[in-house]
């Protein structure tokens, strides 16, 4: 069954890009890679293929990503990329498979173009997942992203870890959602950014639809942006296609 399962994610997967910019030049800080199937006529979405995924296929579709990533440096060495993964991968055991992949005379991994984002609902809260993640970047040296940050598996702790395991946090969606008429979001933006900054930490904020959000968002001034605003999630070569 892993096996077909890899056969129809070489037919079937789509990675598109979706870039992360930073708040003041607004120039291009790295790609989150976002998965894509393309099957029967249409274009599913993760929410709709991921949930039915057993744990051996969600540990393959981290390897095929870890695999897209390699190829996406070679032909792009300007460009840093960011994958998601969870608390699966990692308590599967990613880190023999990227053993393997620096191995490998096929791929190279270029772990200082590449962040992992790690939801923050993915169990970090369990002392062996977390000492997992942080002997990964121990080990290769991969910058980390705690993403959803603000939801309601909200870790503060992390934030104050000492080991210095994120580089960057990613402030949940629904922080951001009405934030432009909603004056006590605003101000909660403001802290969180400050209490992430305070930390040595880079805040992210998503979900930057317009300018009005935006111009909100910036009050908090924050590090790096993502959203619509500065790019819909594409194909590479579409992406760049758009840029010149």
């Amino acid at each position: 069954m892993t096996q077909i399962f890899s056969e129809f994610l070489k037919q079937h997967l789509c990675v598109v890009i979706q870039p992360i910019v930073d708040a003041v030049t607004k120039e291009v800080h790295f790609y989150e890679i976002l998965s894509r199937v393309e099957f029967g006529g249409k274009t599913h979405f993760p929410a709709d293929f991921i949930p039915d995924m057993n744990i051996q296929m969600r540990l393959r579709l981290a390897k095929h990503l870890f695999k897209s990533i390699c190829e996406l440096q070679a032909k792009y060495p300007d460009m840093t990329f960011s994958l998601n993964i969870s608390s699966i991968e990692i308590d599967l055991g990613i880190d023999e498979f990227l053993e393997s992949l620096f191995l490998s005379p096929e791929y190279h991994l270029d772990t200082n173009r590449c962040v992992i984002e790690i939801t923050e609902h993915a169990s970090i809260d369990n002392p062996k997942t977390f000492e997992s993640i942080k002997n990964i970047k121990k080990r290769f040296g991969f910058k980390f992203a705690l993403d959803d940050f603000g939801s309601k598996f909200s870790t503060l702790n992390k934030i104050y870890d000492a080991e210095d395991v994120f580089d960057y946090i990613k402030i949940d969606g629904a922080l951001i959602k009405d934030i432009e008429s909603d004056y006590s979001k605003q101000v909660s933006l403001h802290h969180i950014v400050q209490l992430i900054q305070a930390n040595g930490k880079k805040a992210i904020v998503e979900y930057i639809s317009s300018e009005e959000v935006h111009e909100k968002v910036m009050i908090a001034n924050p590090d790096y942006l993502q959203g619509f605003l500065f790019g819909k999630p594409c194909k590479v070569e579409d992406y760049l296609n758009i840029k010149s």
